[in-house]
């Protein structure tokens, strides 16, 4: 399992204190994403669960005692959603 953190109230273009090299090993290991990274945290997302085994890693989720914000989860259910789009429209061409 991957983690990140998404930080959405956050610009890290403005206040890069999370950035700090007190932190380079922490944000190697676990990604922050603000409120402009939206294609960069949909990137992650869909590395991590676009091959298509998600309802295995939403059982871990549903039963993991950390939770992810209602903002998270809003962003992987409009990729999913992106993602059905896509392919039907690729089948009917």
């Amino acid at each position: 399992m991957s983690a990140c953190s998404y930080r959405h109230n956050y610009s890290i273009s403005t206040d890069q204190t999370l950035l700090d090299s007190r932190f380079q090993d922490a944000v190697e290991r676990f990604p922050i994403y603000g409120a402009d990274d939206r294609d960069e945290l949909t990137a992650f997302i869909h590395n991590r669960v676009g091959a298509g085994e998600g309802m295995s890693i939403l059982e871990e989720v549903e039963h993991s005692k950390l939770r992810p914000s209602k903002k998270l989860l809003k962003q992987v259910s409009d990729v999913i959603k992106q993602k059905k789009i896509q392919r039907r429209a690729s089948t009917v061409w």
